[in-house]
């Protein structure tokens, strides 16, 4: 049935064949060079939850955390409304025994480290764009020690006061006094995860869809503030496109150049996400219990 939507939504916005014609096109070395990006976030991001679930004591093995994080960005990329982001906790309940209070802790400590990321990475390319390499890569480093620093200082200031605050409060701020000798290389594994899969969308807008760097940056960050969106489509099939297209707008590009760039950026996470997900479902996995101490939230 998903796929059966996203076919039919293809061919309504833009015609399955016009799609191809323009990925048929492409080098396949810069195929290879977008789809090897978008595996190497995925795999930063296998890095960083294993490094995060460390705290808990919860073990698993390489190929474990890799299968646990696509099958989470597989349920978030086709399940609307962000609701596929239950499938964290409820994967690390299910391979970790890391109880679901902990699973949604952890949770938002790495959604609070996209949302610094994405900012990060966000104002650094704003300035590249404006200003050069140059200055865009004092403002990254600026950016990216000032935000290691402060995950530094942050359980010194914030423990003591979420100690004091509801039940709620304590829960949420678990991650701080869980681990506070490993925000700051989470804080990097994410910033190089989010690197990595800018690059990717980066490389298929401009190969595929033919943008210009601007139109390129215009296009991800509407696909990223699209997908933040509790209101989407199946697969995000719609609204994903509806939001690129009306970002490109603004840059000068005519409404079908738009909506056929969206469309193209739409399959092409898809295409990633559907595949790993799937080849992450058939790999063998084998968690730890987590630390009997540490087994309840």
């Amino acid at each position: 049935m998903l796929a059966l939507a996203v076919v039919v939504a293809v061919q309504w916005l833009v015609g399955w064949a016009e799609i191809w014609a323009a990925w048929r096109g492409v080098p396949p070395q810069l195929l290879a060079l977008g789809g090897g990006l978008a595996l190497l976030s995925y795999s930063l991001r296998a890095i960083r939850l294993a490094t995060v679930a460390g705290g808990l004591e919860a073990r698993a093995t390489p190929l474990s955390w890799f299968r646990i994080t696509a099958l989470h960005l597989a349920a978030i990329n086709l399940v609307p409304a962000r609701a596929g982001e239950a499938a964290l906790p409820l994967l690390m309940r299910r391979h970790c025994d890391v109880p679901l209070g902990r699973g949604v802790a952890l949770l938002v400590a790495i959604r609070l480290h996209d949302l610094v990321a994405m900012a990060t990475l966000g104002l650094a390319a704003l300035t590249w764009l404006l200003y050069g390499p140059a200055l865009a890569a004092l403002v990254l480093a600026a950016l990216a020690a000032a935000g290691w620093a402060g995950l530094a200082v942050a359980p010194r200031v914030l423990l003591p006061w979420a100690a004091g605050g509801a039940a709620w409060l304590r829960a949420v701020s678990w991650p701080l006094r869980l681990l506070p000798s490993r925000l700051g290389r989470v804080y990097l594994l994410t910033l190089a995860a989010w690197s990595a899969k800018w690059l990717s969308l980066a490389v298929i807008a401009g190969a595929v869809a033919g943008l210009e760097p601007l139109q390129a940056l215009v296009a991800i960050g509407a696909a990223e503030i699209a997908a933040l969106s509790p209101i989407q489509g199946v697969a995000g099939a719609g609204t994903f496109e509806a939001a690129v297209a009306a970002a490109l707008a603004f840059t000068g590009l005519d409404a079908a150049a738009a909506l056929h760039a969206a469309v193209v950026l739409h399959l092409f996470l898809l295409g990633v996400s559907v595949l790993l997900g799937a080849v992450a479902a058939l790999l063998p996995h084998r968690g730890v219990r987590s630390s009997p101490s540490e087994s309840s939230l």
